[in-house]
C-alpha cells in the first residue's frame, strides 16, 4: 500500500509501518483517524536520546513535557510550567490539589508566605503562615484535635508547656512552665492562689 516514495514514505489511512517479528509486527506506526505508535510485542517501548532533551510539544511553540537527561522532567499546562522534578523532590507552581492520599512520606513545603494548605471541597480547613504568625482556620463545622495519648501545647522541646490534655485523664494548665490547674476525677486541683470575683456553694 505504498502510494509514493522519495524523500518520504506516503501511506494511506490504516496502512501500517511494521517493525519486528515476521509474523506480527511488534511495533506499528499508522494513522486511522488518530496517529498512533503501537507497541504490540515483547519488552518495553523505549524513547531514548543522547541529545539535549525529549519533548512533547504543541506545534513548534508550546511545551507540554520536556525531559532533560541527568536533570528535570517538566510538565506544562497551556505552555505554563506546573511541575518540575528536582534532585530533592518536586517543585509545583501554584496549587496542588489531591483527591485522596493513602500513604505519604516526606515534606510538603509551601515556600511563599501566606501560601495555604487547604483541605475540603469548599476550602474548609486552612493551614498557613503569613510571614509573622502561623494559623489554623476552620471554616465549616467543628475543629477536632484527636489523639490516643497526650496532646501537648507549648515549647515541647524545652519541656515548657502551656497545657497538656491526657486521654482518659487530666487536663493541665500552666503558667510560664509551672502547673497551676489540673482536673481530677473528683474536681479541680489548683496550685497557688485561686482568685475569683464570686464563689457559690461549698
Amino acid at each position: 500500500g505504498i502510494a509514493g516514495f522519495g524523500t518520504h514514505i506516503t501511506l494511506p489511512d490504516h496502512a501500517e509501518i511494521q517493525v519486528g517479528s515476521a509474523t506480527g509486527g511488534d511495533l506499528k506506526i499508522f494513522h486511522n483517524g488518530h496517529s498512533r505508535i503501537s507497541d504490540e510485542g515483547t519488552g518495553a517501548l523505549l524513547i531514548q536520546t543522547n541529545g539535549s532533551s525529549i519533548q512533547l510539544n504543541k506545534g513548534t511553540t508550546e511545551n507540554m513535557l520536556v525531559a532533560t537527561p541527568d536533570s528535570s522532567v517538566d510538565l506544562y499546562f497551556d505552555n505554563a510550567l506546573r511541575l518540575k522534578t528536582t534532585d530533592t523532590g518536586v517543585n509545583i507552581t501554584d496549587n496542588l490539589r489531591v483527591a485522596g492520599i493513602s500513604t505519604f512520606v516526606g515534606n510538603v513545603n509551601l515556600l511563599s508566605d501566606s501560601a495555604k494548605f487547604i483541605a475540603g471541597a469548599g476550602g474548609d480547613l486552612e493551614i498557613f503562615h503569613d510571614g509573622n504568625d502561623s494559623g489554623i482556620r476552620n471554616n465549616t463545622g467543628g475543629l477536632y484535635l484527636q489523639n490516643n495519648g497526650t496532646i501537648f501545647i507549648g515549647d515541647v522541646g524545652a519541656n515548657e508547656y502551656s497545657a497538656k490534655f491526657h486521654d482518659n485523664g487530666a487536663t493541665e494548665l500552666y503558667y510560664d512552665g509551672s502547673k497551676k490547674l489540673e482536673t481530677t476525677n473528683t474536681g479541680v486541683t489548683v496550685t497557688g492562689t485561686l482568685a475569683a470575683t464570686a464563689v457559690t456553694g461549698d
